[in-house]
């Protein structure tokens, strides 16, 4: 799939190399780190990461629907996070949530176990 510039909106973008920072992810039982490539435009001469919004906005809903991380400045968060922070509503306790943060991964080991 070709990735075009989001400044000058007419030339693909080509790959540089790995982009020198990752992102550490919280997931439900763990935290993963993320990291992602660096891609160069020829004509503007300007760099772009590969979680930009500018880059996600340009895929298929299909290929995008895999990326499973909603991006913040510094850090990640997975989406099996955010869905159950957004389940619970807003009349529920934030200790509800932390208790199910534990139980979730217990219960996975659990059936690792089985």
């Amino acid at each position: 799939m070709a990735l075009t510039c989001f400044f000058c909106k007419v030339t693909h973008l080509t790959k540089q190399g790995l982009y020198r920072l990752t992102r550490i992810v919280l997931d439900i039982d763990a935290f993963y780190i993320l990291a992602t490539e660096s891609l160069h435009c020829v004509k503007c001469k300007k760099n772009q990461i590969g979680w930009s919004e500018a880059i996600l906005d340009q895929l298929d809903p299909a290929t995008r629907s895999t990326f499973p991380v909603q991006m913040m400045y510094h850090s990640a968060c997975d989406t099996r996070v955010i869905y159950l922070l957004r389940q619970r509503g807003l009349g529920n306790h934030d200790f509800v949530k932390l208790k199910m943060c534990i139980y979730l991964p217990q219960m996975k080991f659990t059936i690792r176990l089985i």
